[in-house]
């Protein structure tokens, strides 16, 4: 923990102040309109904050301090969400005043991350300093490989946002980005057991690791599947809540299912690849999904100029990266599970025609009848996986 203080310190903090000083500089000095002048500026405040806080939560989750990286992530969402409750109700409309309150929730977890890590920062202790050079290049070699694969994440569905605010404006994307946000609802639920899992991984045996992994994947689809009847519920009640966005909720039939890849990407792929030291092939897998949905989203944006091609983009992608990811693992592994992806393509087909075609509620009752036949045939799995957990 000693050896992490003086660096970021140091480094980090310096690194980041000159990153938020250019940015405002260069900011002022080339945009003269007076929002965009104020994004940039909350922006470079933000990144002080964000970086900060994520280094906080990384070092509490490394230190498998659960309970106080659950606290610092919830208390800025807690903070931002009732800020937004109190400003609607006071009628204040001004995104100025917003992005103030979520600049001010960050703040206020990022100054528990720093209570919660005193012992870090704060040590009247003497202690010594070893500087090992072997050491700095070999977290620096897999931190960059690490942030570029993270950032190409971030950017294999951010291209194809990109791509439907240039070719249908900025009401469209409004509205195509909440049928992602609740698309995305489930994966705050699966995030939070990557967290935790992902610590205890590495305090495993590596010999463990292969059933560990058919363990995890035999429960974790079950949930992801039956968790997908969500979308019943939700798909009924919003249009009676937001009528104006009812047009493009049509949408998320086709992006609801993308939580089944995303959760096998974060949960197996992206934890496991981690702990067995796979961060090249990680890098190369969200590099090639990049460019994979760069290319369909010129394509369906700006030669067929079709908005539903351009919206399934995002689940072919993620479904192609899944995949990669998951044939990586198998040859690493050395499990089989190629009927268990064939089945679990053939849900999320069925679910995307029964939603898409049928009415909600005939296209509820044939996905239960499918998602029954699917528990079925997984009964045995699941039944050993359980056992499995309680004996370990």
């Amino acid at each position: 923990m000693t050896i992490l203080k003086p660096f970021f310190s140091v480094s980090v903090k310096k690194a980041l102040n000159e990153l938020a000083i250019l940015i405002i500089f260069f900011g002022n000095l080339f945009i003269n309109n007076g929002h965009d002048r104020f994004l940039l500026n909350s922006l470079s405040v933000y990144l002080l904050i964000s970086i900060a806080q994520s280094f906080f939560k990384f070092v509490l989750q490394m230190t498998n301090r659960i309970s106080e990286y659950s606290v610092l992530t919830i208390l800025s969402n807690m903070i931002y969400f009732f800020s937004v409750v109190l400003l609607l109700i006071f009628n204040f409309r001004n995104f100025q005043v917003l992005i103030a309150a979520f600049i001010f929730g960050n703040l206020v977890a990022m100054i528990y991350g720093l209570v919660a890590l005193k012992d870090l920062f704060i040590n009247k202790d003497n202690f010594k300093f070893f500087w090992s050079w072997k050491e700095a290049w070999d977290n620096i070699s897999v931190g960059s490989q690490l942030l570029v694969a993270n950032a190409a994440s971030m950017l294999i569905v951010g291209i194809v946002r990109i791509g439907i605010q240039q070719g249908w404006g900025v009401e469209t994307f409004g509205k195509v980005s909440l049928t992602l946000s609740i698309s995305n609802l489930l994966m705050v639920f699966i995030n939070a057991i990557s967290i935790v899992i992902f610590p205890k991984l590495k305090r495993i045996s590596l010999t463990k690791i292969n059933d560990i992994y058919s363990m995890i994947r035999d429960l974790l689809m079950p949930i992801v599947l039956t968790g997908m009847l969500i979308y019943f519920p939700i798909s009924y009640f919003i249009p009676l809540w937001l009528p104006k966005y009812g047009s493009t909720l049509i949408y998320m039939s086709i992006l609801f299912p993308m939580i089944t890849y995303q959760s096998k990407f974060e949960i197996l792929s992206n934890t496991f690849m981690k702990v067995l030291r796979m961060e090249r092939q990680l890098l190369f897998i969200n590099i090639t999904t990049l460019v994979i949905s760069s290319i369909l989203t010129v394509i369906s944006v700006f030669v067929l100029h079709n908005l539903t091609t351009t919206v399934f983009v995002i689940i072919i992608v993620m479904a192609i990266r899944s995949t990669i990811s998951e044939l990586y693992l198998k040859n690493r592994l050395h499990v089989k599970f190629s009927s268990e992806m064939f089945s679990e393509t053939v849900m999320v087909v069925v679910f995307i025609v029964l939603a898409w075609y049928l009415p909600i509620f005939e296209a509820m009752v044939g996905y239960i009848v499918i998602l029954i036949l699917y528990l079925l045939m997984k009964k045995n799995d699941i039944s050993k996986a359980i056992k499995n957990i309680k004996t370990m």
